[in-house]
């Protein structure tokens, strides 16, 4: 028999295995008569959101791949997700904007990765060609530095 409790289970391991990419969201801060505007905002910023209950959250983590990822769930968490991130420049600056909303950015799930928001100010694109390529010259940057010295 599916209760109510397994399939909000089951939902949060399917958001996870099913998309690569999306967003942890902190909305503590958001009250009840601020919801509906925060909602209506999420929208104009084209994140589809998933609302989780704490406990159920750090249960499906304890069980898997991400429980280093537990102690920075303290309430409820949003999973959000946009369809197409292309520009990292971008997507920050909806990042600050999420932030007056009252909605904090957590991390962001990235190829089965969760990366907290400081590791994605040196992102430049969402794509792991590129990034790869980034890193490979300024790993030579830092070479040449280093032999200089």
């Amino acid at each position: 028999m599916l209760t109510i409790k397994k399939f909000k289970v089951w939902k949060i391991k399917n958001y996870i295995k099913k998309h690569k990419l999306f967003l942890f969201l902190n909305g503590s801060r958001v009250t009840y008569r601020d919801w509906l505007e925060t909602e209506q905002l999420l929208k104009q910023f084209n994140l589809n959101f998933y609302t989780v209950n704490n406990n159920i959250c750090i249960n499906v983590f304890n069980n898997s791949v991400y429980k280093n990822f537990i102690q920075t769930i303290n309430c409820t968490v949003l999973l959000a997700r946009q369809k197409k991130f292309k520009n990292i420049i971008l997507f920050l600056k909806n990042l600050t904007e999420l932030n007056s909303l009252m909605i904090i950015p957590i991390s962001l799930k990235l190829n089965h990765k969760i990366y907290i928001l400081p590791q994605l100010k040196n992102l430049e694109l969402f794509d792991f060609k590129h990034n790869i390529i980034v890193l490979r010259k300024k790993l030579i940057m830092y070479q040449r530095i280093s032999k200089s010295f």
